[in-house]
This record gives structure tokens, C-alpha cells and sequence, in this order.
């Protein structure tokens, strides 16, 4: 009987470790709103015309840009949005787009729950855009709005 015991409390303590692990790693979602501000908000803070936003993320996480209204857009840039940067789409395997021996392992974003089949990436839209951090991440990634740029930017950096 003893052993019966032994063995049940075994058992039970690898379903506990099972369990411990895999709810530490499960998917967070980041959500970045546009606010009428013209900046950008999470629940990590908010940009400014010097400041990003900083979004810490783990690979697998799930970035949900929101738009309630007016004019704005979510797009990847190639430096801070104070240094001039340039848009650069490469990191980001938007809806309706395959990935292809040239985007292989720099994809870093991929575009989930597409409504209408349409992507929201790097276009004004109204409503949401989902982006998963994909398992390539590793440097950090800047962004911004597409039509108010330098005031609305942020950067996607991966926890340690």
C-alpha cells in the first residue's frame, strides 16, 4: 500500500511540475493603444515626442495594437522614431503574404486573426491588429504610427 502511495505522490508531483511550467510560459498579450493624444499607451507606459514606448515581450507573446478611431497606424521602423528613420515591413509576415527563402529567419513579427483575410499592418486603420513575437526575435524593434511618425513611436524589446 505504501508503495501505491509513493508512487500516486510521484505522479502527482510531476503533474504539478508539468503544470507550473507550462503556465509560466504561456503567451502574454501586450496591448498598445492609439490614443487622441498622438501617442502610443500600454499598460508599460506611454510615448512622447522624445520618449518611445517600451513594450518588454518573451518569444510567443501576442502584441494587440488597438485603434478606436481616428487616424492612425501601427508600421516597423529601421531606427529610433527621433533619429529619421526609414519604414521597413521585412520584420513583419503580414496577413495574405508567405514567407520565402528571402524573409526566412528575419521574420520576427507575424500578423495573426486577420479580419476580412485583410492585413492592418502598415496602413491607417480603425479596430485591431494582433502580432505575434515570433521565436526569431532578438533585437530590439522599433516602431511608429504611420501618419503621425516621430510623436507616436515605440520599441519592442525582448526580456531577458
Amino acid at each position: 500500500m505504501k508503495t501505491l502511495q509513493m508512487v500516486v505522490a510521484i505522479l502527482l508531483g510531476l503533474v504539478s511540475s508539468v503544470v507550473a511550467v507550462g503556465l509560466a510560459s504561456a503567451a502574454e498579450t501586450h496591448v498598445i493603444e492609439a490614443t487622441s493624444d498622438l501617442t502610443w499607451k500600454s499598460a508599460e507606459g506611454e510615448s512622447n515626442d522624445t520618449e518611445p514606448l517600451v513594450v518588454k515581450v518573451n518569444k510567443g507573446d501576442i502584441l494587440e495594437i488597438k485603434v478606436p478611431g481616428g487616424l492612425h497606424g501601427f508600421v516597423t521602423i529601421d531606427k529610433k522614431g527621433t533619429d529619421n528613420p526609414t519604414v521597413m515591413t521585412d520584420p513583419v509576415l503580414a496577413c495574405g503574404q508567405s514567407e520565402t527563402e528571402e524573409n526566412k529567419g528575419k521574420i520576427v513579427l507575424r500578423e495573426i486573426d486577420c479580419t476580412g483575410g485583410e492585413s492592418n499592418f502598415g496602413k491607417l486603420f480603425v479596430g485591431t491588429l494582433k502580432l505575434e513575437v515570433a521565436d526569431t526575435f532578438e533585437e530590439d524593434l522599433n516602431f511608429w504610427c504611420v501618419r503621425h511618425r516621430g510623436g507616436m513611436w515605440g520599441v519592442i524589446k525582448l526580456r531577458p
